[in-house]
């Protein structure tokens, strides 16, 4: 799944307005991109620079998912140049590391639920 969101992202080194905007967010450079059930926010800095905030499970609210302390945005920042091969590194490893932390969010969320 992460290597699919990441090739999801590819497309915003040429068009990052290709995004919808986030309508939680009162900002026309925050937008997102959708890959399967994840949500994929980010924020337009310039041009040449998208930073990507957050990744999550399309289920889970994002005034929720911000308000959290234990689910941190990403905050990679993607500075689009002929050479992104370090950063894209980078990413990958940030982005793995948050989705499965989320995986096991949404799992401790899922049995505390089916307690109830």
């Amino acid at each position: 799944m992460v290597q699919r969101i990441f090739a999801r992202t590819e497309i915003l080194k040429h068009s990052p307005f290709t995004g919808t905007k986030v309508s939680e967010m009162n900002d026309d450079n925050i937008r997102h991109l959708l890959e399967g059930s994840y949500r994929i926010i980010y924020e337009i800095h310039s041009k040449d620079e998208v930073e990507i905030l957050t990744v999550f499970h399309g289920g889970r609210l994002l005034q929720n998912k911000l308000g959290n302390n234990f689910l941190k945005p990403v905050g990679i920042r993607v500075i689009i140049t002929s050479d992104l091969e370090s950063i894209d590194t980078k990413f990958i490893e940030e982005l793995s590391n948050s989705t499965n932390q989320q995986s096991r969010v949404e799992e401790a969320d899922r049995r505390s639920n089916d307690k109830v």
